[in-house]
């Protein structure tokens, strides 16, 4: 995935599957979900190519500036809640979550989870920082030492 700033809202195609299935999918990675947040049994959840997620990232980072990281105040937790619900409601795109688990400097943090065409992947919504090396490209779940424990999706 390529990232750059873009000021245009991109038009992107949904994918859709059923709460059981991304309940299911998770499950098969080790993953939990929150408890109690989700039963895995209905609705629909949204999600697109990655080409569609290099655009909606790129658009979403011009339109709206992350805050800057304060500690305590405004950090990882809070970076990866602000970027799932400005997804949710400017694309109204669903399987996107908040992962929490392990960043590469060992520590808790919270990072994002977003399905592709196949698969999940990561995403690290903080720009600057020890986490910010990371930032601007999809990676693989538990890679570039990241690890995921549960996720709210």
């Amino acid at each position: 995935m390529c990232f750059s700033l873009n000021k245009d809202r991109p038009t992107v195609q949904l994918l859709t599957r059923t709460g059981y299935d991304v309940w299911t999918e998770l499950a098969n990675l080790g993953i939990p979900l929150v408890y109690g947040v989700m039963d895995g049994t209905g609705g629909e959840y949204f999600h697109t190519k990655s080409e569609d997620w290099a655009n909606i990232l790129s658009y979403i980072y011009f339109k709206y500036p992350m805050p800057a990281y304060q500690t305590s105040r405004f950090d990882c937790e809070d970076f990866a809640l602000y970027l799932k619900g400005t997804v949710s409601a400017e694309f109204g795109i669903n399987d996107f979550g908040i992962a929490f688990g392990y960043g590469p400097n060992g520590g808790g943090h919270a990072f994002n989870i977003l399905r592709c065409e196949d698969k999940y992947m990561l995403w690290e919504p903080q720009t600057i920082g020890i986490y910010g090396n990371m930032f601007g490209s999809l990676f693989d779940i538990n890679s570039n030492g990241y690890t995921v424990i549960s996720v709210l999706i």
